[in-house]
């Protein structure tokens, strides 16, 4: 019976760590991911303003004048490109963590559910039987 507690424990701790795992992990990947929309915000600004500039620049448009823009561009693709491998990182050790939570507890066994549910209907019967003797005082 004991080993039903023990083992009644080590799951409730076990489902503790896994929701802190997974906590931790939606945190950090909503994190990136609102870094990574905030990227992609700035690259759409980015190629409003580089139109503009082709638009005022008409005919005599020179690449040169948007060549900013243009760096600019190429380190936001490579910065989104380290997020998304960050993200993939989360994701990994994420799993790696609830592998290593779901090895840590051992299985309980049939024979102590068994048990503690004898138990239970045992304390139901008790705690019924001394109602009803005190209901039956009163």
């Amino acid at each position: 019976m004991a080993g039903f507690f023990n083992n009644l424990k080590k799951e409730i701790g076990k489902g503790t760590k896994v929701l802190s795992a997974k906590s931790s992990s939606a945190i950090e990947i909503n994190k990136v991911k609102s870094e990574v929309n905030a990227l992609k915000k700035n690259k759409i600004e980015i190629f409003t303003a580089m139109g503009k500039k082709v638009y005022e620049g008409g005919v005599e448009f020179v690449v040169a004048e948007v060549s900013e823009e243009l760096e600019s561009l190429k380190n936001i693709d490579i910065t989104m490109g380290e997020k998304e491998v960050e993200l993939e990182r989360i994701k990994t050790e994420t799993e790696a963590k609830l592998n290593e939570i779901n090895t840590e507890v051992e299985p309980v066994k049939e024979e102590e559910v068994a048990a503690a549910v004898e138990v239970e209907i045992v304390v139901e019967d008790a705690v019924k039987t001394e109602v009803e003797d005190v209901t039956k005082e009163s």
